[in-house]
């Protein structure tokens, strides 16, 4: 049988959810995954999203710390945007109820 999609997202992670379920909103997606959700590096990382949680955390210091982990190979515009978004995407994949951080306080505001 043959099937056709508006778009296919590769991986069951996180990231492959969470594209998926915004794509769906504009068409029909087919999610190609290596084995089950629970196979998957997302579902077993529990919670090793790194983001600014607590009172005089920083970005500036998740943004060094992310630098010096890469060995300074990685791209310092997409780690700017990973350590200042963080915060604001874990609500939102926690309000979507795909991942639980109930002992995370994160900042009300994008802006720390």
């Amino acid at each position: 049988m043959k099937r056709l999609f508006d778009f296919v997202v590769v991986g069951g992670g996180l990231a492959g959810l969470y594209s998926a379920y915004h794509l769906s909103r504009r068409g029909s997606v087919a999610l190609i995954a290596q084995g089950a959700v629970e196979d998957s590096n997302s579902y077993h990382a529990q919670g090793g999203i790194a983001a600014v949680s607590a009172p005089g955390d920083t970005t500036d210091e998740h943004y060094d710390d992310t630098i010096v982990a890469g060995v300074y190979l990685n791209d310092p515009d997409a780690v700017r945007v990973l350590t200042e978004e963080a915060p604001a995407r874990i609500r939102e994949v926690v309000g979507m109820g795909t991942v639980s951080y109930t002992h995370l306080t994160l900042p009300t505001s994008d802006l720390v």
